[in-house]
């Protein structure tokens, strides 16, 4: 894409880019929790134990893993289906990663698809004699309630979290393959929420106004009058006075034999008169 990673400037991908596709269609089915993916037994299980404890965090959570299948396959569809929104000299460019890229992804997406069976749900494995391997896994470190959840239970739950999670799928679809609708650009007009979501809730700007721009501030004072003025000026002051005292003592190297002759006699009158006031 020339460098570009604007999902706005991107669209029917597939064709040029076949194996970054099909590697990211599982990633984005795994993360999307569809069974029997890794991501669906991983997340099958955070929400069975949250709904045995606490049927609030149960509800936030589903919502929570049904936007997360919203916005992946919106990303994909956006991205990978549809015609090519960039413009000419982009789409020519376009070709598929190098296997130093494509290797690990085509590794990761295998993973995807068997690594999650190591995790098998809580009943169901029971019921099928299928141990869970990471059950205990932190047992030693975490304690936790157990909940014994039913089968029914269990199973009600799994489907009912598919449906809604294919129901997801479903409507990014719908918004972005049929109906074709791109996210704003950027000097389109956004309404409150738009514009907040759009901004990540301002969380960078928040961060840039409370953490960034004061430590910025501190650290020029600190460098203005610790660094400086302070260590500098200190090392700069003794390089400064050793250059001036040596230019002094330059001037007693003259070469005169005869001021030589002086300085010795000088010194000589010098030392007895220290030696006889001693005395």
């Amino acid at each position: 894409m020339s460098g570009d990673q604007d999902i706005r400037n991107m669209g029917g991908l597939k064709k040029k880019m076949p194996v970054t596709f099909i590697t990211f269609l599982i990633g984005t089915i795994a993360i999307a929790g569809i069974p029997p993916f890794a991501g669906f037994f991983s997340k099958d299980q955070m929400l069975a134990e949250i709904f045995e404890h606490n049927k609030i965090l149960f509800v936030l959570a589903l919502l929570v893993s049904l936007m997360t299948a919203f916005y992946m396959f919106r990303l994909f569809f956006l991205t990978f289906v549809g015609e090519f929104r960039g413009n000419d000299i982009v789409k020519n460019h376009v070709h598929e990663s190098p296997k130093s890229m494509t290797i690990p992804l085509m590794i990761l997406a295998g993973l995807s698809v068997v690594a999650g069976f190591i995790g098998f749900p809580h009943a169901l494995g029971h019921q099928l004699g299928v141990h869970h391997w990471l059950d205990n896994f932190l047992s030693s470190s975490v304690k936790v309630a157990e909940g014994k959840m039913e089968l029914n239970t269990e199973m009600l739950l799994m489907a009912a979290t598919v449906v809604l999670i294919l129901i997801m799928i479903f409507l990014a679809r719908f918004f972005f393959v049929s109906k074709k609708q791109i996210p704003n650009a950027d000097d389109a007009p956004m309404s409150l929420g738009k514009e907040i979501v759009y901004h990540k809730y301002y969380i960078d700007e928040i961060y840039e106004a409370i953490i960034v721009k004061p430590l910025n501030r501190v650290s020029a004072l600190m460098y203005q009058f610790i660094e400086k003025s302070g260590i500098d000026g200190l090392v700069n002051l003794i390089g400064t006075s050793i250059v001036n005292w040596s230019q002094l003592l330059r001037l007693t190297q003259t070469g005169s034999l005869g001021f030589y002759v002086i300085a010795m006699v000088i010194s000589i009158v010098a030392l007895i008169l220290i030696t006889v006031i001693k005395i």
